[in-house]
Order: C-alpha cells, then structure tokens, then sequence
C-alpha cells in the first residue's frame, strides 16, 4: 500500500460534515423600493440568460433544506446577516429588503 493510501485509510467510512450556504429571494412582502429593484435585478439577468426562475418563503426554504438532509439549518434576513458580516463596516452598507440567506449542514 502506499504511503498516501495509508494515511488516509482511517478516514474511510467516516462521516463528514458538509455545510452549505446559499441565498434565495424571498416571497414576502417587499418594500415599493425593494420590489422595484427585485424586477430590474431579474430583467437585468433574463437578458444574459440567467434567469430568475423560482422565489420562496423562508419557510419554505427551510422545509427543502431539511428535506433534502440537510440539518442545523440557520435562516437569516436582511438585519441579520448585514449584522453578522457587514459589522464594522464604515461605509455603511447594508443588504437589500429582499435579501435572504440560509446556512446548513448535511452529514455524509
């Protein structure tokens, strides 16, 4: 066996964590300003074909993580993420209304 192969073998038939990040639009109610932005974002990739083509609730983005395996599954807003990674931020950005963002794992 090499030396390679050895030193991995242990790791065979072990479980890992596999997390996962992803950010969604939501389908709640939106700000004028927010809703306006949403449709201009979504026209703005249509024409380089990459289209928008599925929006969901919080909710529902929770239900197909959990279902597809995932667990620890961590839902945040606007408010929550700007607060957790744009702290400090002198410049004062913000993220939009309609920003959301989901953080799981899966164990395989």
């Amino acid at each position: 066996m090499d030396q390679k192969k050895a030193r991995a073998e242990p790791l065979f038939g072990q479980q890992c964590a596999v997390p996962l990040i992803t950010c969604w639009m939501k389908n709640e109610t939106l700000s004028d300003d927010d809703a306006a932005l949403c449709r201009s974002l979504a026209e703005a990739s249509a024409k380089v074909n990459e289209p928008w083509l599925s929006f969901c609730t919080s909710a529902d983005m929770a239900e197909y993580l959990a279902e597809a395996g995932f667990a620890s599954i961590e839902l945040f807003g606007p408010d929550e993420a700007s607060n957790r990674y744009l702290l400090g931020r002198r410049d004062g950005a913000r993220l939009p209304g309609y920003f959301q963002m989901a953080k799981a794992t899966a164990t395989i």
